[in-house]
């Protein structure tokens, strides 16, 4: 699927009842002159189009943005609203205690399901 879309997945998993999981990692990992994360519109686009080209070959598995900045103003955090209410399952920040305990529970869960 990722081929035909050309697009390559950042992690692809599975979880206990086989269902296939596709985690996109947008971290700013160095001190750069650009917000990195999803506070960059760039990256923020490039998670949007990703998931939709994998949504084009056929019912579009779990994608879930992994990153350490999501914005709460401005246009990326507009694009991030509205890629979690159409092409995105959820996205976390790793370095909030919130969404890694929510992303822990999520993991437990689908894992008992």
């Amino acid at each position: 699927m990722f081929a035909k879309a050309g697009v390559q997945a950042d992690i692809s998993g599975w979880t206990q009842t086989g269902v296939e999981v596709i985690f996109e990692c947008k971290v700013n990992t160095a001190e750069t002159s650009r917000p990195g994360g999803l506070a960059d519109t760039d990256n923020v686009k490039k998670a949007i189009a990703d998931a939709f080209l994998i949504g084009t070959f056929g019912e579009a598995p779990p994608y879930v943005i992994l990153t350490n900045r999501i914005p709460t103003k401005g246009r990326a955090a507009v694009m991030v609203r509205n890629a979690l209410d159409t092409v995105w399952t959820d996205a976390f920040n790793v370095d909030d205690e919130d969404d890694v305990r929510r992303l822990k529970e999520l993991a437990a869960y689908r894992a008992s399901s």
